[in-house]
């Protein structure tokens, strides 16, 4: 059925745009009810393609808005939901989403879940996010200090909210069929940032983790922060230089990035 709507719409799916369509409806139902919606929640959807998620999501709430980039899927949403559903045809990241406590969900392209989790956690008017991600990725975001998957995206998304893994989806719930498994990710968006937030936490962070195979002082040395103020930050943080990023908690970036702002 995808396939032939598809071709009555002259649209070739494209690797490069990581556009695999969900068609089965448990793995639909799935990502639906993990997000946990009520009748009166604003929701936003990424990217609904052909509208399967977004029909699901119809029988939950009746506020809802999508962002499609792709024109030819605008006007087959027009046509299917009509005023139901309010379409927005831009890049999402373009995009200043409407409204407050909004809930958040998309199938993500692959190529774009980096930038988009990044615009994301910037957002100050989002209460929790349901994404549908490859499931390394979605690991990556949730992972826990010490492991081979925590990274900096791991720490920036920690510092707004709290990741939970949810259900595993296989390649072959999709057309064309994904040559991945996917899961989702849900993000539930703190009020205020878990750790006093200065404005250089980003920079530190990406330093620590810029060579993650050496030790702290020296990942932080070769990203270009000055020795003085590595020894300051340190010091200040009580944190072991000798130490790998990769084992430093959230709380703990976050007093080495204090120490660097004194």
């Amino acid at each position: 059925m995808i396939k032939n709507k598809l071709k009555s719409l002259n649209v070739r799916p494209q690797k490069s745009k990581g556009q695999n369509f969900l068609y089965d409806l448990e793995a639909i139902r799935s990502i639906v009810s993990f997000g946990e919606p009520t009748a009166d929640d604003k929701i936003v959807e990424i990217g609904p393609g052909l509208g399967a998620l977004t029909a699901e999501l119809l029988n939950v709430v009746h506020d809802i808005t999508v962002i499609e980039i792709e024109e030819e899927f605008c006007n087959e949403l027009k046509v299917k939901f009509g005023e139901r559903v309010k379409i927005i045809n831009q890049d999402v990241t373009n995009v200043d989403i409407p409204g407050e406590d909004i809930l958040l969900y998309g199938n993500l392209p692959y190529s774009r879940s980096s930038d988009i989790i990044q615009w994301v956690i910037k957002l100050k008017n989002i209460k929790r996010a349901v994404f549908l991600l490859q499931k390394e990725f979605s690991e990556r975001i949730a992972a826990s200090p010490g492991t081979k998957a925590y990274g900096s995206l791991t720490v920036a998304v920690s510092l707004w909210c709290k990741a939970t893994l949810g259900p595993i989806v296989t390649g072959d719930k999709f057309h064309p069929k994904a040559n991945v498994r996917s899961q989702v990710l849900r993000l539930d968006f703190f009020k205020e940032p878990k750790v006093s937030f200065t404005p250089n936490f980003e920079r530190v962070v990406r330093g620590s983790f810029n060579q993650r195979r050496k030790k702290l002082f020296n990942s932080l040395l070769s990203s270009g922060f000055l020795r003085e103020e590595i020894e300051h930050a340190l010091k200040f943080s009580g944190i072991d230089g000798g130490r790998r990023a990769e084992t430093l908690t959230t709380e703990e970036f976050g007093r080495l990035a204090e120490g660097f702002a004194k």
